[in-house]
């Protein structure tokens, strides 16, 4: 579904008009749960420094790095508006 936004994004940046796809949560979750998953416990990603932001901040568990964005778009940098917080410490808003 991501991938579907991002080619979307893309080909509106392009100029190329304005993209259509037909997604199902349903049939993303079947795909998901297909796929054989590790019984041993461990992960089969591992972190690396250069995973994190440079910046450090201070949150509700300590001084915290967050993860650097996966995805990066031309002239468009991945910031927040605000720090982090308590889990369900916000009333949910439309922005």
């Amino acid at each position: 579904m991501a991938a579907a936004a991002i080619r979307a994004i893309t080909k509106a940046i392009a100029g190329k008009g304005c993209a259509h796809a037909r997604l199902s949560l349903a049939r993303t979750a079947e795909l998901l749960i297909s796929h054989s998953q590790q019984k041993n416990n461990s992960t089969s990603i591992k972190m690396k420094p250069s995973d994190f932001s440079h910046n450090i901040e201070q949150t509700p568990w300590g001084m915290e790095t967050r993860l650097i964005s996966a995805v990066k778009i031309a002239n468009t940098p991945m910031e927040w508006n605000s720090a982090s917080c308590e889990l369900s410490s916000a009333e949910p808003v439309w922005v």
